[in-house]
């Protein structure tokens, strides 16, 4: 789900969740993005991640547990695309200053979300272009910024992808579960007639097993 700024009743409503969840981030910091996702840890915590000008924060409540995580974009040092199970391209990694690492996956849009965190990361395009003068930086940073405040959400259209994947994965395992069901009766009906072949002709070796 992407909520980056369709109404100002959802922004109020999910810039106040964003402040009253993580009291470290100032008042004056704007809500720009809001997807939903899971940060992998021992288990998958399904949660929200939470994007501003500043700040990455990620929120999941686990058992009526609170779990949060708070990165400031300055400390930020890599943003990587990850592959969940070294298969799936649904996940973005990221490396802060002090080596810690997060990965966050089930990410519907996940080269949309990478866009948007190497564009609040502008001082890792600065590193790669190590005479681009602070003044430009700052200006582009603000640029970007306001550009993605105001671009259109495709909040919607997200969750009713979300639906129709879990949607698929219930009708493949509908089948997988037919097709076991279907082989153990096969197997049943075989025995039988081996039974009937043998009482027809007590000479008539049974198939061994």
């Amino acid at each position: 789900m992407t909520l980056p700024c369709p109404s100002a009743q959802t922004v109020s409503k999910y810039n106040s969740q964003y402040h009253k969840v993580f009291q470290c981030v100032p008042k004056d910091e704007i809500l720009m993005k809001v997807y939903s996702c899971a940060l992998l840890r021992d288990i998958l915590l399904q949660g929200r991640l939470y994007i501003s000008r500043n700040w990455m924060c990620f929120y999941a409540n686990l058992f009526g547990k609170d779990i949060k995580v708070a990165i400031p974009v300055v400390s930020v040092r890599l943003v990587k695309k990850h592959k969940t199970a070294g298969l799936v391209p649904n996940g973005l990694a990221i490396t802060t200053d002090t080596g810690q690492k997060y990965v966050f996956v089930s990410l519907l849009s996940r080269d949309s979300v990478y866009d948007v965190l190497r564009r609040i990361c502008t001082h890792l395009q600065v590193r790669g272009h190590p005479h681009t003068p602070a003044s430009c930086s700052l200006t582009h940073h603000r640029r970007e910024v306001n550009q993605l405040i105001s671009s259109p959400s495709p909040g919607q259209r997200q969750e009713s992808e979300l639906e129709a994947v879990h949607g698929g994965a219930d009708l493949i395992d509908g089948h997988i579960i037919l097709l076991i069901l279907s082989s153990c009766y096969l197997a049943f009906r075989v025995c039988s007639l081996e039974q009937q072949l043998s009482f027809l002709n007590p000479n008539l070796p049974l198939r061994e097993r």
